[in-house]
């Protein structure tokens, strides 16, 4: 409100408390490098930047198919623009291309299909440092008209595929993981 942002659409708010009490030990910390998958417009990164990621050492990339038109004036009003990379286009071709590594990786369903959720979190999980978070919305959401788009299978068997190198620290509506293992 302060900052007057504009979001058409609300679908994070309520994950609000959760990210608190799992990010809070990442807060104002040096160096951390923050990944987003669908960043639509800018909701979960402009709160990534205003409470986390406020060290000016900080980070985020944030990756969209097609970034919608509030996101630059949203990431303006931050005060903190200079430490985001946009980058627009095949979310898989940019996710295997990148060649740094993550402390955060923040997955948001950008197309609602439980195949691309399972892909990029496959993906990003190479770039997750050890010790990293990986974080998932709509974890309980599901459509028996639709089955493409379960999410929660999708990340239950994203999990499955790690196991040995993971650990849940969050498993409800959303899910948070922390990578253990190399």
């Amino acid at each position: 409100v302060q900052k007057d942002y504009q979001f058409t659409r609300d679908g994070f708010s309520q994950r609000i408390p959760i990210w608190e009490r799992h990010l809070q030990p990442l807060a104002d910390a040096p160096g951390i490098n923050a990944l987003e998958i669908g960043s639509f417009q800018g909701m979960s990164a402009c709160w990534l930047l205003d409470r986390i990621l406020t060290d000016p050492s900080a980070r985020i990339t944030c990756i969209d198919p097609k970034f919608q038109e509030q996101f630059e004036a949203n990431i303006a009003k931050t005060g903190a623009g200079e430490k985001v990379t946009k980058l627009e286009g095949n979310v898989r071709q940019i996710i295997s291309s990148l060649d740094h590594t993550y402390d955060l990786v923040n997955i948001q369903d950008r197309c609602k299909k439980a195949s691309y959720i399972k892909q990029d979190a496959s993906l990003c999980w190479n770039l997750l440092k050890v010790g990293g978070l990986m974080l998932f919305k709509d974890y309980g959401r599901a459509n028996p008209d639709h089955p493409e788009q379960d999410l929660k299978t999708a990340i239950n068997a994203f999990v499955d595929s790690v196991q040995g190198e993971v650990e849940i620290l969050h498993q409800a509506n959303q899910v948070i993981v922390k990578k253990t293992a190399p």
